[in-house]
């Protein structure tokens, strides 16, 4: 299975998804892949697949302007994570209330469940 799993571009972002603008690096490169491990993208879509699986419209970095498709098991982010002061949750790991839902930043390093 190649890393490009649609041809079309999204800039939609899927609920729980890494957001629109998060580095990320190629892994778990298959044959006839077009990027190997360590390539470097930046996140502009997600889709939700199934309950397991998000897939991420990216932008390498050596082919700008040319969206792609990959699934998140064969994709890292790439530099800090954002984490809670208080609580530490993550972009990854959002508290999530019974009424109130998943967290969000309402400062840099403070979740909105902790403000």
């Amino acid at each position: 299975m190649s890393d490009e799993l649609f041809a079309i571009g999204s800039t939609n972002q899927a609920p729980g998804a890494w957001p629109n603008g998060t580095r990320v690096a190629k892994t778990n490169t298959g044959k006839g892949d077009s990027h190997g491990d360590g390539a470097l993208a930046t996140v502009i879509g997600s889709q939700l697949l199934d309950e397991m699986h998000t897939g991420y419209c990216v932008e390498w970095d050596d082919a700008p302007g040319v969206p792609v498709w990959i699934i998140q098991t064969r994709l890292e982010r790439v530099g800090a994570v954002r984490t809670c002061r208080v609580c530490g949750c993550t972009d990854d790991n959002a508290c999530v209330g019974l009424l109130t839902g998943p967290c969000y930043w309402i400062e840099p390093d403070l979740c909105s469940s902790c403000r």
